[in-house]
């Protein structure tokens, strides 16, 4: 029950975005296990392609692994998703299942389960790797506003606190880096190939303002525990642990 809730909380996030001009889903969703979320995303943007945030991965694997292995077993995961080529973190993967199965079945079952959807970001170009593999980018941006919203609790209005988020994230971009890559982005939206990311060079220059990325990412959706970025197609979609 808890579940279905869930995905029919996050369609109606996905619908009104549709209805607010995001016509074309993202081409790439990067999060955590949120079952509602993978599952809403599915139904409303059928083509948006997964990927599972590997720090979130790590973690849920470490979990059911003792401490003494911990520490070993988190450089052989560093091995996957740090892996030069797909080849190689095909390699490492493998690897990883045959040392661990027989003595920690469950990790290595958590593991397994997401193995194509924890490889996706092969796909893109390297130059955006760093970027896609987890939601730390987004994870990043939220951690100011989490500091101070988290101190207010119940004390504001939900205007006031759309307020306070509103000038903690324009604050907060001020020491945003730029992507890597990001001169490459526009090819997606003008080749139609999967091969590149994110939002259109445009997005960068001209009509996608600080102010409005800022607005748009908060003024209407927050305090939903996600973000999406972009102007018209949005490029991905990266929601919180």
């Amino acid at each position: 029950m808890y579940l279905k809730a869930k995905i029919t909380f996050f369609i109606g996030v996905l619908i009104d975005l549709k209805k607010r001009g995001l016509k074309n889903g993202p081409k790439l969703a990067i999060g955590d296990g949120a079952l509602g979320f993978w599952k809403a995303i599915s139904k409303v943007y059928g083509e948006t392609r997964h990927q599972r945030c590997w720090v979130h991965k790590t973690a849920n694997i470490l979990n059911k692994m003792p401490k003494s292995m911990q520490t070993k077993a988190k450089a052989g995961l560093h091995e996957i998703w740090m892996a030069e080529t797909r080849e190689n973190a095909i390699k490492a993967f493998n690897g990883f299942v045959e040392s661990y199965t027989d003595k920690y079945p469950k990790a290595v079952k958590c593991l397994t389960k997401d193995h194509d959807r924890l490889l996706t970001f092969y796909d893109f170009p390297a130059a955006h790797w760093q970027h896609i593999r987890t939601s730390n980018p987004i994870e990043s941006t939220f951690a100011t506003v989490r500091l101070r919203t988290a101190k207010t609790r119940g004390c504001v209005s939900r205007a006031g606190i759309l307020s306070m988020v509103y000038r903690l994230t324009l604050s907060a971009q001020k020491r945003w880096q730029r992507l890597r890559g990001f001169k490459q982005l526009a090819r997606i939206f003008h080749e139609g190939s999967i091969s590149e990311l994110f939002m259109t060079e445009s997005a960068f220059h001209g009509h996608f303002r600080p102010e409005k990325s800022v607005l748009d990412c908060f003024g209407r959706i927050f305090p939903l525990p996600h973000c999406f970025s972009g102007a018209g197609t949005a490029p991905f979609v990266s929601i919180l642990g």
